[in-house]
């Protein structure tokens, strides 16, 4: 029997494309949602219809499936920056997107956000890729099929090579080199990463937090997300709600002591944005109150700004100096 793991709607990717030639009888698709809410009817419709007749099946975090029951995996993903793993896609989906609570919990911990080798951009000596390999060795043989956003074909075949080739195009096509810092940038989120809140602010915590910023030390973020969710409804989402109503002061002091406590997953996001409200100021644009965003001093507004310098597609186009 064989598992083909495909990611949630929050990494669209083109599923017929993807999976032409490679469903079988005995083939069951497993969603990796990690910590994300489930997908609605309406959103597996467009799977359903690609693989008919096959088990379809939503990853749970607490009833984890046992991917050691199948004699081959297949991960689907999307290749693209992520801001532990350096890009998504690999073995992720397994990994995390198939993951236990507890495992996901581990990869987002305050000790992996402290590691400098884990963050947007960054493969190699990246120790949450790492964990991630090693962790997989414990699998059964794994293939890969990775779509590079902007690229024309897909990547596939053994896990690793596959990814290591998608990783080199996304790469060269995902960072927007610039010649000078700019004093404010306006990101518009798209639809896919716009539901809610949690996933809108990677495009404002990518910017402020890349190797080389372009954005100047103090700077504006402006994010135009509409976040009809606002900060979203899964557990990963709540975890964050929680951990920012801590305010800026208190996550930065765990984030730099050894001895705070364990963080769930989801939480690691409201410790991200407040390393990058250390470096910028964030202002939501287009979406309904978020009440929990005044706790880490992110501010909303209804104007469109006038910004230096303004991005489309801030997920596949990082404005870096460069």
């Amino acid at each position: 029997m064989r598992a083909i793991i495909v990611p949630d709607i929050t990494r669209p990717l083109n599923l017929a494309r993807a999976l032409r030639g490679r469903l079988s009888p005995d083939a069951e698709i497993i969603v990796g949602l990690g910590l994300h809410r489930p997908m609605t009817a309406d959103e597996l419709a467009p799977l359903s219809q690609i693989c008919v007749g096959l088990p379809i099946f939503q990853s749970d975090a607490d009833r984890p499936i046992d991917l050691r029951s199948y004699d081959r995996i297949t991960c689907v993903g999307v290749v693209e920056p992520h801001q532990y793993a350096g890009f998504s896609g690999g073995v992720k989906g397994a990994i995390v997107g198939c993951g236990a609570r507890a495992t996901i919990d581990e990869m987002h911990s305050l000790s992996m956000l402290r590691a400098c080798g884990a963050r947007v951009g960054w493969v190699d000596r990246n120790p949450f890729q790492e964990r991630l390999w090693e962790l997989a060795r414990d699998l059964p043989p794994i293939d890969g099929v990775f779509e590079v956003p902007g690229h024309p074909e897909v990547l596939t075949g053994p896990v690793r090579a596959a990814f290591d080739e998608a990783v080199a195009i996304a790469r060269r096509l995902h960072f927007r080199p610039i010649d000078r810092p700019v004093a404010s940038m306006l990101l518009r989120v798209p639809p896919s990463k716009a539901q809610n809140f949690y996933q809108a602010s990677r495009a404002a915590t990518y910017v402020a937090l890349a190797e080389n910023p372009a954005l100047v030390e103090g700077g504006t973020i402006y994010l135009d997300a509409a976040c009809p969710e606002g900060l979203g409804i899964g557990s990963g989402e709540k975890a964050c709600a929680e951990a920012m109503l801590l305010g800026r002061d208190e996550l930065m002091r765990r984030l730099s002591s050894d001895e705070a406590p364990a963080t769930s997953g989801g939480a690691q996001r409201a410790y991200v944005l407040a390393m990058a409200l250390a470096h910028a100021k964030i202002v939501l644009l287009g979406a309904p109150r978020i009440g929990v965003l005044a706790a880490l001093g992110i501010e909303q507004a209804d104007f469109t700004p006038d910004a230096e310098l303004v991005v489309d597609d801030p997920f596949h186009g990082v404005p870096v100096l460069g």
